[in-house]
């Protein structure tokens, strides 16, 4: 997000970029150039910008993105001719979605229900209190996998702060930029009139969607230790939960949020 870090990144990536199509082109003695590939002329209309924006600095993350890049001029007939800047924003929307399909379906509905708090509050950075175990699964894989990234690790009574991951935005449509001087949202999210958003809200757990009653599972505790408890599911599965859970005993029925194999905002029932 820094215009120097950005531009020595860019220099970088363009060079590995071109190294890439030379050593696929099938005229080895003239290959083509990143120019043909994509638009990337540092307009307001430069495709390239947002295949790095995408890439999150990962090599991996750019060269994944690249090569469906070239898929995508291949299956749309369109081999011969630049990408534009709708065009890249709409495989890096599938990109995201492939991502996003390989979690389970409450991680997703987890990741859903902040992107909508996000979009109502204009940032794509936020804090969740008390929730951060619940978020790891959608940040602790490799990071060319990850829909989230912790920017600023808690502490104190000081939330850990999170932003959620460049082709996630693209896909949820949550806003990235602003214009330049302005408080306006910048649907262009280009670096020549807009500006990163810095802007962090703090999300309340009774304003997540995910945490409406229709969603929470019932089971009995089946094992107490210092800092977490096993979970015998209504469904048929075992969940962990990791806390001060010290008033809920073994046989005991509670009610919870089940996020892949972990369970939160674990309650006694009466």
């Amino acid at each position: 997000h820094d215009s120097t870090d950005f531009a020595s990144f860019r220099q970088y990536a363009t060079k590995l970029v071109e190294r890439y199509i030379s050593s696929v082109s099938v005229d080895q003695q003239n290959p083509p150039k990143l120019l043909s590939l994509m638009q990337c002329d540092g307009q307001e209309g430069d495709a390239f910008e947002q295949i790095l924006y995408a890439s999150g600095g990962s090599s991996r993350r750019l060269m994944r993105l690249l090569e469906r890049c070239l898929t995508f001029r291949v299956n749309e007939g369109r081999a011969s001719v630049p990408l534009t800047k709708e065009e890249v924003f709409q495989v890096i929307s599938e990109y995201s979605a492939a991502l996003v399909a390989g979690y389970k379906t409450t991680e997703q509905q987890l990741a859903l229900s902040l992107s909508k708090a996000c979009k109502k509050q204009g940032t794509f950075r936020f804090r969740v209190p008390g929730l951060s175990q619940a978020l790891k699964p959608l940040h602790s894989s490799h990071e060319e996998f990850n829909i989230i990234s912790v920017i600023e690790l808690g502490a104190g009574t000081r939330g850990t702060t999170y932003q959620f991951n460049y082709p996630y935005c693209i896909q949820m449509t949550i806003p990235t930029h602003h214009l330049r001087d302005s408080q306006r949202l910048s649907s262009s999210r280009d670096s020549l009139r807009g500006e990163w958003i810095s802007k962090v809200t703090s999300i309340s757990r009774e304003s997540l969607d995910i945490f409406a009653d229709e969603c929470r599972l019932t089971g009995t505790v089946t094992e107490h230790a210092s800092n977490l408890i096993l979970i015998a599911g209504s469904d048929g599965r075992e969940y962990g939960a990791e806390g001060d859970y010290i008033d809920v005993p073994v046989n005991s029925t509670v009610s919870f949020i089940a996020l892949g194999d972990n369970a939160i905002d674990v309650v006694l029932v009466e």
